[in-house]
């Protein structure tokens, strides 16, 4: 069973289909698991500039063990948090944070 699992979500505007990308890895904190997400949200922010790619519903999101991708939300339990694009780059927002200001993040069930 893996200590964390990393979602990766990438969807160009307009596209309808959306790219899914899981990792799961015997991270050994979940600061460590976080930064791993950190640098895919931060390498893909920076290909879609190179590519001159607009990114709609991109987010890279982190989980609490082994979880079924095709179950997931921000209500999820297990969620702890995701890395989402901004104009500036990528910005975190913890599950706490996003279940107190009422948002949802995007549903993980794209394909």
């Amino acid at each position: 069973m893996a200590d964390f699992t990393v979602i990766a979500v990438s969807a160009s505007k307009g596209a309808e289909e959306a790219e899914l990308y899981v990792v799961a890895s015997d991270f050994s904190v979940e600061a460590e698991a976080v930064g791993y997400a950190r640098r895919m949200a931060e390498e893909s922010y920076q290909l879609a500039g190179q590519l001159d790619l607009d990114f709609d519903e991109s987010h890279v999101s982190v989980y609490v063990g082994d979880v079924d991708v095709d179950a997931v939300d921000a209500d999820h339990a297990s969620f702890v948090g995701m890395w989402f694009f901004t104009d500036d780059g990528v910005d975190w927002a913890s599950a706490e944070a996003l279940r107190e200001a009422g948002e949802d993040a995007p549903d993980e069930d794209v394909a």
